[in-house]
């Protein structure tokens, strides 16, 4: 079984997000005249964008675990349905062995 670094994947992504960032810049240079207002506006919303991704990846690197554990049938899923306002947990019951 083949494990991925957290850490490896996060340096080889940030430096994706900040050479492109760094071309944007290069390309911000050498706008030409005429398509200045639009060209430069799509340039900064492109930038802000790979920003945020940017803070988003350095989030990942720490996630947040958060652990809902309790006895069968007493809405836990429903909470976390409830929480992201999705539907995204479907409803099981497991039976631990033994009891």
């Amino acid at each position: 079984m083949s494990f991925v670094s957290r850490e490896k994947e996060f340096l080889k992504f940030s430096s994706i997000l900040e050479n492109l960032i760094s071309i944007i810049e290069n390309i911000e240079i050498s706008i030409i005249e005429s398509d200045v207002n639009r060209t430069y506006k799509m340039l900064n919303d492109i930038r802000y964008e790979i920003e945020v991704s940017l803070e988003n990846l350095v989030e990942l690197l720490h996630p947040f675990l958060l652990f809902i554990v309790g006895s069968g049938n007493y809405g836990k899923s429903t909470l976390i349905n409830a929480l992201i306002e999705d539907n995204l947990i479907k409803l099981k019951t497991y039976q631990i062995l033994g009891s």
